[in-house]
């Protein structure tokens, strides 16, 4: 009799006892032979919830690694789901369990399954942990953990990784090129030529290390730069490539001239090195960048008459170009021209389409490319689609149609509305201040879903607070701290709105709308009894703490502005530049005369922290250069030099602001070239 007949009889013996783990064991090791995923997936299920793995090692049927690394290639066989990296995770940890130790080919796994299924922060583990082991990571691990830092947007991750992996001397060439790479697509570009300097102390620059100077250099617009990058590569000997030429050109695009673009077009053309479509698209991206349509126009032409399809990026600069003309027509015929290509649409192309149509009122359109969107598989996956698409309503007074826009969306998939979307639309009611229309919007909601979202709530209050009904405010305040979501928020992870309803935990911004609101009405101690409150939730904040520092400084009480100060201290919180440039301007209105002294020797008595006194003096700075008081601005920063006091990022491009305004360019760019200020590129010693 077949294995499986005999153990489904036995089971049916038992009736509705539960199989014991040997029955199990051999019921996943069956499927797992016989190729059955789904029966095997289901079995091994059954026997992760019992988590002994050990007593089945033991037992006579053991269940040995080599079925569960069986089970693990089953699994590669099948598309990336959220469920299958699940189950992919407790097979290794299984293996581990059975003592059977994890292969750099494991940590892929887990690294490409955490990020397939938008979990970066969590493939950063991994990373973390792969290089926490003794193993040697091959260049393809390397590669991968690199583009999963870069997706991730985790510049402190970047930090760690390049730094891990220094140390280690695991920097071979194409590591080096993709962590460089990583740090100008988030636009880094001072540290990607600190590791590029990192990569010619090895040797002459190779082609793809020139090309990426050249392009940090555009990305810092320093076109002297760009071209001594260029002109350092011909030294050499070698003909540049066409990464090169293709970098130049857009450098030139951003930050150059026409003629510099014939030039090192021609010039490209005298080498000998091909032009293909994307040098092509290259060059019609720099003439959009020097709003030249026509000429972009022309070169399209020329691509049709010479049958040479421009690149998509090509297309999508001139496309972008048409509809922030407000040409329409164009851009559609174009758009149809590029999908007649079989060249497929970004989700930055579509993005700007959206938002056209949006603008134009033509929703038919606008839903159509939302169609489209989802048809080529794309994943809304910072929400910059979808806020596209409510803020163009919104920004165009279209309320109701958003809301019915929205309704129609949820009543399709079934869904729960998306208290981000919906903030959204009561953030546009308060704007209006059409707070009855909050309301309903609110009320509508709580109809499709059990109840009214944190982040929706911390809105509502927002909204209450502002017509002056803090009854209400504090009874939602109330009913918010007794919801446990309102301290993390799932979206505020995903979400990249500057709204601080988006970005900070919905509680902690109640808390703030509420502080903010009471100073308004001239009631600090009620307000302080709140931040009180708050201070057992959370470490308070600048944004919490600003407005009271406002009324303070609004009313000349010093001291209290010093006690706020001290209790962000107390909590291990460093003010920011912004709350203490409130507090610098209540001094300059007690002590006219030698203000930054007094300013620092009362800061100096609450923390002796150099970042505190950094940021003191920046505050200092900016309060100055805001006035248009600009030679005490630079006698504070001088001070701050003799201190050797580091200076803020902030507070630097602050002072070459004001040496472009005042006319002294030249102070300003020593500033940029030699000055290493606090914060300026994680690669500082």
């Amino acid at each position: 009799m077949h294995v499986l007949e005999r153990i489904e009889m036995r089971s049916d013996l038992r009736g509705d006892r539960k199989r014991d783990v040997s029955d199990l064991a051999m019921l996943f090791r069956t499927a797992v032979k016989e190729g059955n995923l789904s029966l095997a997936c289901m079995h091994f299920t059954s026997l992760h919830e019992r988590e002994q793995f050990e007593q089945i090692e033991q037992n006579e049927n053991s269940l040995d690694t080599s079925t569960l690394r069986e089970f693990l290639t089953l699994l590669q066989t099948t598309p990336i789901t959220k469920d299958t990296s699940r189950t992919l995770r407790h097979v290794l940890k299984a293996i581990w369990t059975l003592g059977s130790p994890w292969s750099i080919q494991d940590y892929r796994l887990l690294v490409e399954h955490a990020g397939s299924t938008f979990s970066d922060a969590k493939a950063l583990e991994w990373v973390d942990a792969m290089l926490g082991s003794d193993m040697v990571p091959d260049v393809d691990m390397l590669v991968l953990a690199v583009q999963r830092v870069r997706s991730a947007s985790d510049l402190e991750g970047l930090i760690r990784l390049y730094t891990g992996l220094k140390d280690r001397e695991l920097l071979m060439p194409r590591v080096y090129e993709t962590i460089v790479d990583a740090c100008l697509y988030r636009y880094g570009p001072k540290e990607g030529l600190r590791i590029l300097e990192d990569v010619e102390r090895e040797g002459p620059l190779p082609a793809w290390a020139a090309a990426q100077k050249i392009k940090a250099f555009g990305q810092l617009g320093d076109m002297s730069a760009v071209e001594g990058a260029f002109q350092a590569y011909l030294a050499s000997g070698e003909v540049p490539s066409e990464e090169m030429y293709r970098q130049v050109l857009i450098a030139v695009g951003r930050h150059g001239t026409d003629d510099q673009l014939q030039l090192y077009f021609h010039d490209m053309t005298a080498r000998g090195v091909p032009h293909t479509p994307d040098i092509h698209g290259a060059l019609i991206e720099a003439y959009v960048l020097q709003d030249n349509i026509l000429a972009a126009e022309r070169h399209m032409s020329t691509l049709a008459s010479l049958n040479v399809t421009p690149t998509v990026y090509a297309y999508t600069s001139l496309i972008e170009a048409y509809f922030r003309l407000g040409n329409l027509p164009a851009a559609e015929t174009l758009l149809k021209d590029l999908r007649s290509k079989n060249l497929q649409p970004t989700p930055k192309l579509l993005n700007s389409c959206l938002a056209a149509y949006v603008k134009q009122n033509n929703l038919t359109s606008a839903l159509d490319i939302i169609k489209e969107f989802r048809q080529l598989g794309y994943k809304d996956k910072w929400g910059y689609f979808r806020t596209t698409w409510i803020n163009g309503l919104i920004r165009t007074g279209q309320t109701d149609k958003a809301q019915h826009l929205y309704t129609q969306l949820l009543d399709s998939k079934n869904g729960t509305p998306d208290p981000v979307i919906l903030s959204m639309l009561v953030d546009a009611c308060i704007r209006t201040k059409n707070y009855t229309k909050a309301l309903a919007i609110a009320e509508w909601a709580n109809k499709h879903s059990e109840f009214i979202d944190p982040i929706l709530t911390s809105t509502l209050i927002h909204a209450f607070t502002k017509t002056g009904d803090m009854q209400t405010a504090l009874r939602l305040l109330r009913r918010l701290t007794l919801d446990p979501s309102s301290r993390t928020h799932p979206k505020l992870s995903s979400s990249k709105s500057r709204s601080p309803f988006h970005r900070h935990p919905p509680l902690l911004v109640a808390y703030s709308t509420i502080i903010s609101a009471l100073c308004r009405l001239n009631a600090p101690h009620q307000a302080i009894t709140h931040l009180t409150q708050l201070a057992k939730e959370f470490s308070p904040t600048s944004i919490v703490v600003t407005p009271l520092l406002r009324y303070y400084a609004r009313t000349r009480d010093r001291p209290s502005a010093l006690d706020v100060i001290q209790t962000l201290l107390s909590h291990d919180v460093l003010p920011d530049i912004g709350s203490l440039q409130v507090v610098y301007d209540l001094y300059v209105h007690l002590y006219p005369t030698q203000t930054i002294d007094y300013f620092i020797k009362d800061l100096r008595r609450l923390s002796t922290h150099p970042l505190f006194f950094s940021r003191a003096f920046g505050a200092a700075i900016a309060n100055h250069v805001a006035f248009g008081e600009y030679p005490l601005a630079e006698r504070i920063f001088l001070e701050m030099q003799s201190e050797g006091v580091s200076v803020p990022d902030e507070t630097l491009f602050c002072l070459v602001g004001m040496y472009r305004e005042s006319g002294q360019s030249e102070k300003g760019e020593v500033l940029l070239g030699g000055l290493k200020g606090v914060g300026m590129g994680f690669l500082d010693e």
